[in-house]
């Protein structure tokens, strides 16, 4: 009606600390399901063709860390990604703002943890495990889920750092605009 006043833009909300712990167990989980799978399903001299070829299911162990650099070094990869995990958990998982960024963190944390969990239980031994891999995508690489995790919250990542910043740009343009009285524009 006229003369009421704009209703105030809604919080956003972050995701209890709980749920984003949840998501990322979840997450390990999927993944050593799937390594597990792989591992009694596949045979590596036998991978199974997807599209023509371009994807396949290929068992492999990755003793190093991507593209399987540095196969010498393999406790060095532990101690890093359990580092890492330990810092997102320290720093970053107290200081989400929203609920996509919980749900980023989650899939980060699912994916560190998921490889180092190979690491740790896996043959040849604790901290010298092989990571399973089994995904291979024509001209690109052999991964896991944990893997297409990592990936997927790097590439969400930057796209938040790129684009988040427009739109809390706007956010901030709109509720200025609603506290003035005036009617907020999109984009101006």
């Amino acid at each position: 009606m006229a003369g009421e006043p704009a209703p105030a833009p809604r919080a956003v909300r972050r995701l209890p600390t709980w749920i984003v712990i949840g998501l990322a167990l979840i997450g390990v989980a999927l993944d050593q399901l799937c390594k597990e799978l792989a591992i009694a399903h596949l045979d590596p001299a036998r991978p199974i063709e997807f599209f023509g070829g371009w994807v396949r299911l290929q068992l492999t162990r990755n003793p190093g860390a991507a593209f399987s650099m540095g196969e010498s070094v393999t406790p060095v990869f532990a101690i890093v990604a359990a580092l890492a995990l330990v810092a997102v958990i320290v720093f970053v998982l107290p200081r989400l703002v929203t609920r996509l960024d919980g749900v980023i963190v989650a899939a980060l944390m699912a994916g560190i943890a998921g490889n180092l969990v190979d690491r740790l239980v896996r043959p040849p031994g604790p901290m010298h495990g092989w990571v399973v891999d089994f995904i291979w995508v024509s001209h690109f690489a052999i991964f896991n889920v944990a893997d297409a995790f990592i990936t997927c919250a790097a590439i969400a990542i930057a796209l938040r750092l790129v684009f988040g910043a427009v739109h809390e740009q706007d956010a901030a343009k709109a509720a200025s605009a609603i506290d003035s009285g005036a009617s907020p524009k999109a984009g101006s």
